[in-house]
């Protein structure tokens, strides 16, 4: 009786300590992929942390250009056949969603191992990008075919509140304030934010959520503004587009 309880110990301990070692081998590579690893500023460091394994770093000019809206990929996990549905599955996300899709370098050499004239690109496919300010400017134009508000809708609103009130101090709030600049700057009373350094989101918003009225244009973030002021009677000035997809 001892030499049996004995023996299921013995058993129990060695299953602990394979349990154990399955765990930090396997399962913690894939959730602290990214540890101790430099901040993602490229294409080439975004590939990087989607592998397991560490990747050369190649300097090779491709003509191929930025993707306008978005892309879908995925992080690499497990063996060949868990790849093998990586692959397909950012291929179906991909033509579901209309996005651009790419694998990462380390799954698709483990294919084309196997695989002859797989379709679905690398990251080395991506030509030189640059993030643009006010993405959804070309978003709009691109997918809506809808342009963007004219200066004249601003200046038009700008004179309204000038006509109505005293004193009035204009408080631009953008993603883009060297455009801002550009076109209001000649006022003496309009102060645009992130003039000088870039303020976050939140800093944005609380300014937003300080103003007495608003002059909004279109965009998820702008339309948060008229929402917080606790002034009566306020007044929103707004640019309504009809997006149909």
């Amino acid at each position: 009786m001892v030499n049996t309880n004995h023996n299921l110990l013995f058993k129990a301990i060695i299953l602990a300590l394979c349990v154990i070692s399955f765990v930090h081998v396997f399962l913690f590579p894939l959730y602290d992929i990214n540890a101790g690893r430099a901040a993602v500023r490229t294409y080439m460091d975004f590939e990087q942390s989607l592998c397991t394994n560490n990747i050369k770093k190649r300097r090779i000019w491709r003509l191929g250009r930025c993707p306008p809206y978005g892309i879908v990929t995925i992080m690499q996990g497990g063996r060949l056949g868990n790849q093998m549905w990586e692959y397909a599955s950012v291929w179906a996300l991909a033509r579901r969603t209309g996005l651009e899709p790419y694998v990462p370098r380390c799954i698709k050499i483990k294919l084309d191992q196997i695989f002859e004239q797989l379709s679905v690109p690398t990251f080395e496919e991506i030509g030189h990008c640059q993030v643009e300010i006010n993405h959804f400017v070309k978003s709009l134009e691109a997918k809506h075919n809808k342009k963007p508000a004219e200066v004249g809708f601003y200046k038009t609103a700008m004179n309204y509140f000038e006509k109505k009130y005293q004193n009035v101090v204009f408080i631009v709030v953008s993603d883009d304030p060297a455009w801002c600049l550009r076109k209001f700057g000649y006022k003496n009373n309009v102060y645009v934010t992130s003039k000088h350094h870039k303020n976050s989101p939140a800093l944005d918003l609380a300014i937003l959520a300080s103003c007495n009225h608003s002059i909004y244009d279109y965009g998820t973030f702008g339309e948060w503004g008229p929402f917080w002021p606790e002034e009566t009677p306020f007044t929103t000035i707004s640019l309504i587009i009809h997006l149909v997809d």
